[in-house]
């Protein structure tokens, strides 16, 4: 993100024409993180690596100099990546302690609750069947169905930890942390081969 950020800042400083063009069509696969430990560490790093990010690039925010990475692009990252996070956490306080004053009106919050999770859940479904129709990603159906269960989870698991490992990252870049990028453990994808006779 960061080199990306950096060549369309370089481009614009030297009126060099460029174009950024998405490929809908999978490359290249990554393997996720296979341990908790690990996702922290990843996670953490990323959220880091933004707020550096948006600290060394800042005078790009909402500069029409810098065309549509400086108008929308940037603008987009710091307030729907990077400030993401902080707005969750203020609301979770915020809700507790309107929880703890007796201020909720709870019928219309836990319908509220309700809708944002069903949403939620549609879209990220809806997401993984139109790839399996589309670009068949997945060798079966069965495959695809099975990962349509995770959005279900997301919302309680997934979710908060990247909240989490987020509000870390952005606590060492203020305190100016030095952290490695740490041992990213690969596993790799292991079949199991019978032994020969």
């Amino acid at each position: 993100m960061e080199l990306m950020t950096r060549m369309c800042r370089y481009a614009h400083d030297n009126n060099i024409d460029y174009a950024i063009r998405y490929v809908p069509k999978t490359l290249c696969w990554t393997e996720a993180p296979s341990t908790v430990k690990i996702f922290n560490r990843q996670r953490t790093r990323w959220a880091r690596g933004l707020a550096q990010l948006m600290y060394a690039h800042f005078g790009m925010f909402f500069n029409p100099r810098y065309g549509r990475m400086g108008m929308i692009v940037f603008p987009y990252n710091f307030f729907f990546e990077l400030l993401a996070p902080l707005v969750e956490i203020t609301g979770i306080i915020y809700y507790i302690v309107m929880a703890v004053l007796g201020l909720i009106n709870w019928p219309t919050a836990l319908w509220l609750l309700l809708f944002v999770y069903t949403y939620s859940v549609m879209i990220t479904t809806i997401a993984i069947l139109w790839d399996q129709l589309t670009f068949r990603y997945y060798k079966t159906w069965r495959e695809a169905l099975y990962l349509c269960a995770t959005p279900f989870m997301e919302f309680f698991l997934y979710h908060p930890l990247i909240v989490i490992f987020s509000l870390r990252g952005y606590l060492n870049f203020l305190t100016g942390k030095k952290t490695g990028w740490g041992n990213m453990q690969r596993r790799g994808f292991q079949t199991t081969v019978a032994p020969q006779k």
